[in-house]
């Protein structure tokens, strides 16, 4: 098959579609994302603004239209960065949104909602009135630019979607590690380790509550230090051994 200009780009990016009734504004998305820049959304061929205050929202598997797609309309969501369970970081993908003058090539600085153009050279997807350009389409290597290979047209839309690590912070990885607080679970603590040991403090240092309807243990030789208060509610348990 051949092409004016160059080939499609074959990505990956994973589809949903909908059919508009008019009246339904929330929808179920078969995958999960951060927020609604991780989405790039459609409805009959228009591209949607992301934002409280603009067309759509998103979060988790959920999406939710400022108004319902009329009825009859195509609903199209690329998922453009999912939001992926890591012990560390995942993916944001924020998207810049220029409208383009006639023969303009060079897209920079503030884009149609005034956000400012910043990117990490090889981590970006380039749209052109909702088509995915090949990367032979555009330059984009300073972090701050995108140049067209070939001058866009008045009022075309030039979709800029940038991907970003967020790195997570105050994160224990499942294989191991110290937390520095205290920690509540309410379902069944197993322990599988090979030293079969439990170490505690011998002296309580701050004051605490053992509140009924609890069983509380401690090991011994265990000493309460001066100005400190436990106080044991009637109904409760406290067993040293």
């Amino acid at each position: 098959m051949t092409y004016i200009g160059s080939e499609p780009n074959h990505g990956l990016f994973h589809q949903q579609t909908f059919t508009g009734n008019g009246s339904t504004k929330s929808y179920t998305l078969d995958q999960y994302v951060a927020d609604g820049t991780g989405i790039l959304v459609t409805v009959g061929n228009i591209i949607q603004e992301e934002g409280s205050t603009k067309s759509y929202v998103a979060s988790g598997n959920s999406l939710t239209f400022d108004s319902a797609p009329p009825n009859g309309d195509t609903v199209v969501i690329r998922f453009l960065g999912r939001a992926i369970d890591t012990k560390d970081a995942y993916l944001r993908t924020t998207k810049f949104k220029y409208v383009a003058t006639a023969n303009q090539t060079l897209f920079d600085s503030s884009d149609f909602n005034s956000r400012i153009l910043s990117y990490t050279a090889g981590d970006i997807d380039v749209f052109l009135n909702g088509v995915r350009l090949d990367e032979t389409d555009f330059t984009a290597t300073n972090g701050t630019s995108v140049t067209l290979a070939s001058a866009a047209d008045s009022n075309d839309e030039i979709i800029i979607s940038a991907n970003n690590t967020v790195q997570l912070a105050d994160v224990v990885p499942a294989s191991g590690g110290t937390f520095g607080g205290n920690v509540a679970m309410n379902g069944t603590l197993t322990m599988n380790g090979t030293t079969p040991f439990i170490k505690s403090k011998s002296n309580l240092s701050t004051n605490h509550s053992i509140t009924a309807g609890f069983n509380n243990m401690v090991i011994g030789p265990f000493t309460i230090d001066s100005a400190v208060t436990l106080t044991i509610d009637s109904g409760a348990t406290l067993t040293i051994v």
